[in-house]
C-alpha cells in the first residue's frame, strides 16, 4: 500500500515534468521603455514692447520779426546868415545884489545919472541892434512816445561845385510854442507832434560863395540822418544909421 501511493505522486511529477518541457516558452516580455521626460512647455514668447511712439517734432518758431525802425521826418525850412550876437546874460533875480560896477538905483530926490533918448548926441556910441544868424528845422517821427534829438554838425556846401566850405557851430535850441515864442528846448520831440525847432548858428569859418546850402547831421535813435536845405544867399547885417 505504502509503494503504490509513493508512485503515483512521481509519475505525475515526471509527467508533468514531460509536459512541460513540450511546451514552448513564452517569449520574453520586451523591456518596458521609460517613459521619456516630459519636456518642459515652452515658456510663452514675452509680448514685444509696443514701440514708443515717435515724438511729434517740434514746431519751429516763427522767426521773429526785427524792431520796427523809428523814422524821422526832417526838413531844414529857412537859413539865415547874417551876424553871430553874444548870447544874452542872464537876468539877475530883484533879490541878489547888484554885481560890481553896476551903479544902484538912487532914492528919489538925488541925483541919479541922466539917461539919454534916443538920437540925442551922447548916444552915437549906442550899440546898433544885432540880429542873429539861425536855421530853422521841421521835426516829426512816428513813434509811440518822447524821442530825442541832437545837432552831430552843420556845415556849408558850395551848391553849384557841391565843395564842403567848412563846419558852423550850431547852439541854443529853441521850439515854437502854442503862445507864439520861441522857448528853450531840451531836444525831445513828443509822439505825433510836428515840431518847429530853431537853432542858432555861429558865423561861418569860411566866406560864403555866392549860391550855397546848409548840411545838418542830426542823431536820432541811434542813426544820424543829413537834412539838406534848399539854396540860400548871406544876408547882410542891418546897418543902423546914426
Amino acid at each position: 500500500m505504502r509503494s503504490s501511493i509513493t508512485v503515483v505522486p512521481l509519475c505525475a511529477a515526471l509527467l508533468a515534468a514531460a509536459c512541460t518541457s513540450h511546451v514552448p516558452p513564452a517569449p520574453d516580455a520586451p523591456p518596458l521603455l521609460e517613459a521619456a521626460p516630459e519636456a518642459a512647455p515652452e515658456a510663452a514668447p514675452e509680448p514685444e514692447a509696443a514701440p514708443e511712439p515717435e515724438a511729434a517734432p517740434e514746431p519751429t518758431p516763427e522767426p521773429t520779426p526785427p524792431p520796427r525802425v523809428v523814422e524821422l521826418h526832417g526838413a531844414i525850412s529857412s537859413v539865415a546868415f547874417i551876424e553871430d550876437c553874444p548870447d544874452a546874460l542872464p537876468t539877475p533875480s530883484p533879490q541878489a545884489p547888484a554885481p560890481s560896477g553896476v551903479v544902484a538905483p538912487h532914492a528919489v530926490g538925488d541925483a541919479a545919472p541922466r539917461l539919454h533918448a534916443m538920437g540925442d548926441t551922447a548916444d552915437h556910441n549906442w550899440p546898433p541892434p544885432c540880429r542873429q544868424s539861425t536855421m530853422q528845422l521841421t521835426l516829426l517821427h512816428d513813434g509811440e512816445g518822447p524821442l530825442r534829438v541832437s545837432i552831430v554838425e552843420a556845415r556849408l556846401v558850395d551848391s553849384a561845385s557841391g565843395n564842403r566850405l567848412g563846419t558852423v557851430s550850431v547852439r541854443g535850441p529853441t521850439r515854437w510854442d502854442e503862445a507864439g515864442h520861441y522857448v528853450p528846448w531840451d531836444e525831445e520831440l513828443p509822439a505825433a507832434t510836428n515840431l518847429l525847432t530853431s537853432y542858432k548858428l555861429a558865423a561861418p569859418q569860411e566866406h560864403l560863395a555866392a549860391r550855397a546850402l546848409l548840411e545838418v547831421d542830426v542823431r536820432f535813435e541811434g542813426r544820424v540822418i543829413t537834412l539838406r536845405s534848399p539854396e540860400f544867399l548871406q544876408s547882410p547885417p542891418e546897418q543902423m544909421v546914426t
